[in-house]
């Protein structure tokens, strides 16, 4: 774009960066729209991802969600090759970029003049958000997903989150069902309703009135 660039800052965080509260601050130069950036800076954490053996992330998968403002359009871009971003409604990046361009190529975003953005990084399951789910899978999804964090985290494991449950975000209140028949109201953490799997030995389903918008691996 001809333009100056400038580094990204990263917002500071009481959390470490993998509970979900990395944020990303874009400052475009005045009377700009667009600027490229490192595609690592908007995609934390995703090349570490992708190089774990697909077997061991077979249950969940990293999403990005721009919070509050959004860019109006979001490409990487490898030379004169660019490969649109699409960004969903509720501020998800709906398309990831590859390991190969993790590692060759950069960011566009456009978007208004002085725009900041702020992405938060997220760990979903790997399960359609239904009435009804399965509880073991669940489970697997949240065990999977510490073991893969602990890994990529290497020397730093110790302060890796440690995931122990399942948000359930826009649905209504839910119960989780035994095998032998009995049921238990879901807790709720933030008026969100939530699955701990090692609270529910012997849960076989989790039944909710209507399907949840989002699960979020927490």
């Amino acid at each position: 774009t001809g333009l100056p660039r400038r580094p990204l800052q990263l917002m500071s965080s009481r959390r470490w960066v993998l509970a979900g509260l990395l944020a990303l601050a874009v400052a475009t130069p005045a009377g700009a729209e667009e600027r490229r950036v490192p595609v690592k800076k908007v995609f934390p954490y995703l090349d570490a991802y992708l190089r774990i053996p697909a077997g061991q992330r077979s249950r969940f998968v990293p999403v990005y969600v721009f919070a509050k403002t959004r860019p109006t359009g979001l490409w990487v871009v490898e030379g004169a090759a660019r490969m649109p971003l699409p960004i969903g409604a509720d501020g998800r990046v709906l398309r990831l970029p590859t390991g190969e361009q993790m590692e060759r190529g950069e960011v566009l975003v456009s978007g208004a003049d002085k725009a900041r953005y702020s992405v938060r990084l997220e760990m979903h399951p790997l399960i359609a958000p239904a009435a009804e789910m399965d509880a073991a899978s669940l489970a697997a999804a949240v065990a999977q997903a510490g073991a893969a964090v602990k890994a990529f985290a290497g020397p730093l494991s110790f302060a890796a989150p440690k995931f122990s449950g399942v948000l359930f975000q826009g649905g209504a209140q839910g119960e989780v069902i035994y095998a032998d028949g009995r049921r238990a109201t879901l807790p709720l953490d933030k008026g969100v309703a939530r699955f701990n799997p090692a609270d529910h030995p012997g849960a076989r389903v989790v039944h909710f009135t209507k399907a949840p918008a989002s699960l979020i691996i927490d």
